[in-house]
């Protein structure tokens, strides 16, 4: 089959340009997150909005901010996406610039024959719909260098040979047989002398352990990591395949020993916590595992792991009572923030609805009192970090559930919505987001802009936490 390359063109959403209302003579921009012809965030008449019409630009409307929207099943990333119809579409919402979101970014996926340069995530999602195994190369940054990719890149045993002595090295087949292969080859050898001829050979899909080759390189209980997940190591120092410590005494004819293997095949993936963390180095990120060295909070090794140099290590995070998974954020308890039944922040669905009603949430006598600051705090990999929302309430921590997990986020307190209110009554003001009208004043605003920061909780901190 020849290469082909399919290239993932993302539709960028057009959002229609901001119009003008003249009120009083004053101009005000407006923003509709959804109107009556079912178009969201746009910008028509108060009389054309189904629903939360705010006199203010759409920038300013939480749910109508732009961004990079992320497609979990697909890879597909599409830029200038409102927030609203990301997360109505079951995308993931993005404020980073595109390059910056690790989702979006582009390699080349090999699968078998054929290179598609793709998301990491499209590549899976194709492997899975041809029931291919897949290699991803994220080093290869251009449709063209994918292109021009061949089996060659694949890796396997290659054979270094003179007349004195043969080594083996776990490579590619490109690199293997490359004219320049030779002074990279040196090293391994032990009684090289110059002028000797060397000559190499490739098997494409082997290890150096493969009792076939008749290398000298044999099995060891050494692992290391390599994209977050544990491998053995050989005797020559090639990585083998994926730690499971239940194949460890299978022959050197065995295909575990002899064919190199992806980590899924070889064991379940890892969870956080998960007492499989002894004998599995199937490392899942998703689930709150990475390879690294074994710590405090990881299962002890068994008397089968002599050199148990690294684990797949737990991500997830102890903190104030609770279990967090890894990249779980929530809203810190923060003096003026804070209502004991339900917890600190301001609590929503996927849908932007409120989970607690504004006449709690809103009580000025006991809680988001007006001047009270709001912090995110995100799980990352066994840390808690936590961000400053901007101060005087200018921005407000919002907490987003679903199944189980929670998404924080520091949104603007969208103040203008409620002072530019036109003949405003308790039911009007009530009815915007960030506004709460109290019994004979007017409507709860924000203040003044302070510019947030960024700190870390230490492991040590939070066990004492």
């Amino acid at each position: 089959m020849k290469n082909k390359i399919i290239i993932f063109l993302s539709v960028i959403f057009l959002v229609a340009t901001l119009n003008f209302i003249s009120a009083q003579g004053i101009e005000y921009p407006q923003c509709c997150p959804l109107a009556n012809n079912g178009a969201q965030c746009v910008a028509v008449p108060a009389s054309e909005c189904a629903s939360n019409f705010a006199p203010t630009s759409c920038d300013s409307v939480p749910s109508c901010q732009a961004g990079v929207c992320v497609n979990i099943q697909s890879g597909e990333c599409i830029e200038n996406t409102p927030k609203i119809v990301c997360e109505n579409s079951g995308g993931l919402f993005k404020t980073e610039a595109i390059h910056n979101i690790p989702e979006c970014q582009r390699g080349c996926c090999i699968l078998g024959q054929d290179t598609i340069f793709s998301t990491e995530i499209a590549c899976k999602e194709a492997a899975s719909k041809e029931g291919l195994n897949f290699n991803f190369r994220e080093d290869i940054t251009t449709s063209n260098a994918c292109l021009g990719l061949s089996l060659t890149d694949e890796e396997g045993a290659c054979i270094i040979k003179t007349d004195f002595e043969t080594k083996c090295k776990r490579t590619t087949g490109k690199e293997c047989g490359a004219e320049d292969s030779e002074s990279g080859f040196v090293d391994l050898l032990e009684n090289y002398v110059s002028g000797t001829s060397l000559t190499t050979e490739f098997f494409q899909g082997k290890l150096c352990t493969a009792d076939e080759l008749k290398t000298d390189c044999t099995k060891s209980e050494k692992t290391t990591c390599y994209k977050d997940d544990v491998y053995y190591l050989d005797t020559c120092g090639n990585r083998a395949n994926a730690f499971n410590s239940a194949k460890y005494n299978t022959p050197l004819n065995s295909d575990y020993w002899t064919y190199i293997q992806n980590p899924s095949d070889i064991c379940a993936p890892v969870t956080g916590g998960s007492s499989s963390a002894k004998t599995c180095g199937n490392c899942d990120y998703s689930s709150s595992t990475k390879c690294r060295s074994p710590q405090a909070e990881d299962p002890k090794p068994t008397n089968q792991q002599a050199n148990f140099e690294n684990i797949c290590g737990d991500l997830k995070c102890k903190y104030k009572g609770k279990t967090y998974q890894n990249t779980e954020s929530w809203c810190a308890q923060m003096s003026g923030t804070l209502w004991e039944e339900n917890g600190p922040g301001i609590k929503l669905d996927l849908d932007g609805n409120y989970l607690i009603s504004k006449d709690k949430m809103f009580n000025p006598e006991k809680y988001n009192l007006p001047g009270s600051e709001y912090v995110t705090q995100e799980c990352y990999e066994g840390e808690v970090l936590n961000v400053q929302c901007k101060g005087q309430r200018e921005q407000v921590c919002k907490q987003y559930e679903q199944q189980g997990r929670t998404r924080a986020v520091c949104e603007i307190n969208n103040a203008e919505s409620c002072t530019t209110l036109k003949n405003p009554t308790k039911d009007k003001c009530n009815a915007l987001d960030d506004c709460y009208w109290l019994s004979g004043s007017s409507p709860i605003i924000g203040g003044n802009k302070d510019e947030g920061a960024v700190w870390s909780i230490t492991k040590e901190e939070l066990e004492k936490e």
